[in-house]
């Protein structure tokens, strides 16, 4: 038996009304210390890479509404693009985020560690070929106010890593 449009709409107010159905999860205040583990990373980026420290990307990221987030945008020295948005969870209290590329490739990582002196970020990658890799992110604010980046996969569940990428940010000018 279907519902009709009208009565499906008034039963799903009555839950909305009667807290049968969560519509936003508790938060903490936005001024809490757990929003700021990012700030360090903000602002504009020169990033280098390779043996030769060539310059490889610019950077730019900014907190979004009003601190609970925060968005990259990468712009590779050979034109290519990728958009990052971090975002604080408190149902899980850790950070998420979601990886898009001008390729089309996807990563979504959790925060796997959040110390003082380094950001960890992992994630389980699926390939087209049905199988999967661990990718993690690991961010480090170094005391000359440059930032350490290096990004490594396991294929093994985490026993061994190898490093596909290893960059320094730098304040842009």
């Amino acid at each position: 038996m279907s519902l009709t449009h009208p009565l499906r709409s008034l039963l799903i107010a009555a839950a909305l009304l009667m807290g049968a159905v969560t519509v936003r999860a508790e938060s903490l205040p936005l001024s809490d210390s757990v929003y700021h583990q990012l700030d360090f990373w903000l602002g504009d980026w020169r990033v280098f890479a390779g043996e030769k420290h060539e310059l490889a990307a610019r950077a730019h990221i900014e907190t979004l509404l009003k601190g609970a987030a925060v968005s990259m945008a990468w712009s590779d020295v050979d034109g290519s693009e990728v958009k990052e948005w971090f975002y604080y969870d408190p149902s899980i209290r850790h950070w998420k985020q979601l990886f898009i590329s001008d390729t089309g490739s996807v990563k979504t990582r959790d925060m796997t560690e959040a110390a003082p002196d380094r950001l960890c970020f992992v994630g389980l990658i699926s390939k087209a070929d049905g199988g999967s890799y661990l990718d993690r992110s690991t961010v480090t604010p170094l005391p000359d106010r440059r930032i350490h980046q290096v990004l490594d996969r396991s294929k093994d569940k985490g026993a061994t890593w190898q490093t596909y990428y290893d960059c320094y940010y730098e304040r842009a000018r």
